[in-house]
Order: C-alpha cells, then sequence, then structure tokens
C-alpha cells in the first residue's frame, strides 16, 4: 500500500505531505509541539474511527486484514517523523516505546478514557 492510513483519500504517503515538508524547515525547539499537534489533529480527525473500522472488517475480510497488517509496519515512517521534530537519530528501544504510544488503538484508548474522566469529578479516582 502506497498511501498511509489516514482516513483521506491522498495518494501520497505521509511523510511526503506538505506538513511533514514544514516541519523539515521550522526551527528545532518548534518542531517537536507542531508534530504533535499534527499527529492529534490527524488521529482525532479522521483516524481513530477509520481504524477501529478496519480493524473490524479485517475479522472476515482477508484484504483488509491485510491493509492492517500493511499499516502496522508504519515504524520506519514514525521513525522518519521522530527523527524530524527531534532532529536526532531514533533507536530501537526508543522506537519500540514510540510505536506503542502513537499507535492508532492506544490513541483510541486514551482519548476514550479522557472522556470518561471528563464526564467525571476527579476526585472520585482520589
Amino acid at each position: 500500500m502506497a498511501a498511509a492510513i489516514i482516513g483521506d483519500a491522498q495518494p501520497a504517503p505521509l511523510i511526503e505531505r506538505e506538513e511533514f515538508h514544514q516541519l523539515r524547515h521550522l526551527p528545532t525547539e518548534q518542531r517537536l509541539p507542531a508534530g504533535m499537534r499534527l499527529v492529534g489533529q490527524m488521529y482525532s480527525d479522521r483516524t481513530t474511527g477509520v481504524w477501529s473500522a478496519m480493524l473490524e472488517a479485517a475479522a472476515s475480510d482477508e484484504e483488509v486484514a491485510a491493509w492492517c497488517t500493511e499499516h502496522e509496519r508504519r515504524r520506519e515512517t514514525l521513525r522518519e517523523f521522530f527523527e524530524i521534530v527531534l532532529d536526532r537519530t531514533v533507536e530501537e528501544p526508543l522506537l519500540d516505546v514510540l510505536w506503542i504510544l502513537t499507535s492508532p488503538g492506544t490513541y483510541t484508548k486514551l482519548a476514550t478514557l479522557l472522556s470518561r474522566l471528563s464526564s467525571h469529578s476527579l476526585t472520585v479516582i482520589v
């Protein structure tokens, strides 16, 4: 699959899109906050709904299951992204953590948790 699965129809891989090109030209100290805003926008606007639907469809559709598997190979794109925003090499141990923390599944679970927490008083947890 040539394009990233981020819930839009753009044929360009994510790392080749204008938003990522702009990150490369920001001062180093501005890259991480700008990159995190970009990822948050992509996930909250498009990705989580698409990813949830794909996982459900993958259970009964081999082609969709193959797309999901391909998406899990996004580690190298993730490495490139974080090397841009951190302006340094990203080694395997850090990449492993970032891969898990930035997955659509993790984002969906965190968004659900935050939604649940915002509907309750924080004193209930404490």
